[in-house]
Parts: structure tokens; sequence; C-alpha cells
């Protein structure tokens, strides 16, 4: 499911598991510009995310996981977000996403509006995976791909970090 999430939609490991409660919005885009351009291009928006931070480190003082901004930003606010749409033709990952989200309202038994507000920080696929367990599988393969016993070798022209990320996410 994580991989789904993370070829559909460009986004790096630790920001797909940095996806909360809050950052999910299992409804149409709301932002009438972003519409129009996926308009111009036969898209149209099923579901999408607001993205504020990624996941940082455990503490093992608190037992809890900290927040970093995103890369490249210095903050954690609106401002320092990028929204991104799940579009028609990604409805395997926009279907993830509404299962993880349903389950994680279901979890926390959050039925207010007030308790919506109070657990919006709780992650997605945090129940699933961590961050450590992702990047050790990704050394694993990485490794058997650097001693020649992975066999299938990346296209070897220049691509965006987009495309980059996609092709790792491909291999697993």
């Amino acid at each position: 499911m994580l991989y789904t999430v993370c070829r559909r939609t460009g986004m790096r490991i630790s920001e797909a598991l940095g996806i909360s409660f809050g950052d999910f919005y299992p409804r149409l885009l709301d932002d009438q510009n972003l519409n129009k351009l996926l308009a111009k291009n036969d898209l149209r928006s099923l579901s999408y995310i607001v993205l504020k931070s990624q996941l940082g480190e455990y503490n093992e003082e608190t037992e809890r996981w900290s927040r970093e901004p995103l890369k490249t930003k210095r903050k954690i606010d609106l401002e320092n977000s990028r929204t991104i749409p799940i579009c028609n033709g990604q409805g395997d990952c926009d279907q993830i996403l509404k299962k993880l989200h349903t389950e994680t309202r279901a979890f926390y038994k959050i039925t207010t509006p007030a308790q919506i507000r109070a657990n919006e920080g709780q992650f997605l696929f945090f129940r699933s995976i961590n961050k450590n367990i992702a990047s050790s599988y990704l050394k694993t393969i990485n490794h058997a791909f650097l001693r020649g016993t992975f066999t299938w070798k990346p296209p070897l022209r220049k691509s965006s970090p987009k495309t980059w990320r996609a092709f790792c996410s491909d291999l697993i």
C-alpha cells in the first residue's frame, strides 16, 4: 500500500509515512485554480492531500514520533505545504488512502468534529509500517543492485526526482 501511494503521488517514504488523519481529504479538491489545471488535462480530483510535514525521528523518552518540515522548507505550516490531488487514473491510491482514513477513524473512535480536530495528527500508515522498516527494505534492494545480484537495470537517461522516486517505488 505504501509503495503504491509513493509511486502514484511522487512522495518520498518519509512524506507518505507522515500523512496524518488531518492531511488527507476524502472529497473533491477545494482549490478552483488547481481544478481548472486538472480539467485542461482531462483529469479530476477524487481526493487530495495537503502535506505540511514529514515523519521525523522517534523519541524514546516521550515515545512519540517527531514531525519535520518538508524538504527545502523551514517551517511546518500551511504556507509551506503542498497540495497533492489524487486523480482519476489513480483510483488504487485513492482507495488505499480512503481505506486507511476510515480504519484510522474507527481505530481512534473518531465521530464528532471535535474528535476529528483532536486526532488530526494520527498517522494513516503508522500502525502497519515505519520509516526504519521501509528504509531497511530499500537498502537491501540497493545492496543487491550494487552487488549485481539484482538483474533489472534502471534507465540511463536523466530524469526528474519524481520520476526517479516512481522508478524506485516500482522496484519494490
